[in-house]
Order: structure tokens, then C-alpha cells, then sequence
């Protein structure tokens, strides 16, 4: 059997940066279809520009009182409690396979 040591907090680090991954490519994805909202000229314009920008302010105080929340953690529910209200909040193999460090918990060879 082979022995696997884990550090807690290396994989705190770990889901704290994916975390911040997501901010960064949500906000990208988001600054996009701004690009697109502007190209199309429509009388709504500005509307669907402020949905898209509370939409961004949304997700990155979630994904932020998440991180405060995983710095926090000192056990592995703490740290998938820490998740709720974020995109990962139903996504508990994701988590767990950044704070483990796996590639995949169920992946099947």
C-alpha cells in the first residue's frame, strides 16, 4: 500500500488559486460579450452592459469571501463549505481534487 501524505495547506493554496483562475476568466468571458452587447448597437445596450457588470460584481465578491473562507479553513469541509454560493458550490470533486492535488477522483483508466 502506498503511503500518501497530504498538506493541507499547499492544497488551500491550490483552491485559492483556482478560485482566482475563475474571477479572472469569468470576468474576461463577461468583458467579451460587453464587446459583443456594444457591436450589436441595440436600444437595450446599456442595460444588458450594466447586467453583465453587476454579473461580474456577483461573482467576484462570491468567489473573494470564498477565498477569506478557504484561508480560514482548517478541515477539508470547511474548506467545500467555503465554496457555497460559488460556482464550485455543487462541484465537490473539482474542490477536492485541487485540495488533494489529484487529477481526477472518479477518472476511470
Amino acid at each position: 500500500m502506498k503511503d500518501l501524505k497530504f498538506n493541507f495547506k499547499e492544497g488551500k493554496q491550490r483552491v485559492i488559486k483556482m478560485l482566482e483562475e475563475h474571477i479572472d476568466n469569468f470576468t474576461h468571458d463577461m468583458l467579451q460579450d460587453i464587446r459583443i452587447v456594444i457591436n450589436e448597437d441595440r436600444n437595450e445596450t446599456v442595460d444588458q452592459i450594466e447586467d453583465i457588470i453587476e454579473s461580474i460584481r456577483m461573482n467576484t465578491n462570491s468567489c473573494e469571501k470564498a477565498i477569506d473562507k478557504v484561508k480560514q479553513a482548517k478541515s477539508i469541509a470547511e474548506v467545500l463549505d467555503a465554496t457555497e454560493n460559488t460556482c464550485y458550490e455543487e462541484m465537490e470533486e473539482i474542490v477536492l481534487n485541487e485540495l488533494f492535488g489529484l487529477e481526477s477522483i472518479t477518472r476511470e483508466d
